[in-house]
């Protein structure tokens, strides 16, 4: 079965500068609290000496002067889900996998949107274009997101052929 996975990377990142565009003037990370202990939920793009998952502590290590922004699961949520929704409302199999990664069986599915670069392009167009999706093609889950990763934001990987957009 073929299946496109949807990578929307630093998505916390991308939502937290819509929100605040004066964010984008220095780096900063975003912290959730998790069992009592403040981790690194997302970073800017071009911090890439740290990492999600880190402690604040580390990454403070790391790199002092980065703004500390408190994590808003709940605003995140509602986006993704309302990119879920949206996407929905063309897909009929369409799967969140965590925050950020959502999964589309396509089989079948160019004999209704046309050719392939016409489904990848409804697709596209469903998600904000300040959101910059990654999305990897591929027969199952696992290869989908690999080739996903593969690929640079905005762009489109399928596993037979790379199509930029």
């Amino acid at each position: 079965m073929k299946i496109a996975c949807i990578l929307l990377n630093h998505f916390p990142y991308k939502v937290e500068t819509k929100r605040n565009p004066d964010l984008t003037k220095r780096p900063f990370i975003i912290i959730q609290s998790r069992a009592h202990k403040n981790i690194v939920l997302d970073v800017s793009p071009a911090e890439t000496n740290i990492i999600p998952g880190m402690s604040l502590k580390e990454a403070a290590f790391i790199s002092s002067d980065l703004v500390h922004v408190e994590a808003d699961m709940k605003v995140y949520q509602k986006e993704f889900d309302d990119i879920l929704l949206n996407l929905s409302a063309r897909f009929p199999d369409i799967e969140a996998g965590e925050l950020g990664c959502i999964y589309i069986s396509i089989e079948g599915l160019n004999y209704v949107h046309g050719t392939d670069k016409s489904l990848m392009d409804t697709m596209l167009s469903n998600i904000p274009a300040y959101i910059q999706p990654s999305i990897g093609i591929s027969k199952g889950k696992f290869p989908a997101y690999l080739a996903a990763l593969s690929t640079e934001a905005g762009a489109i990987f399928d596993t037979g052929d790379k199509v930029q957009t």
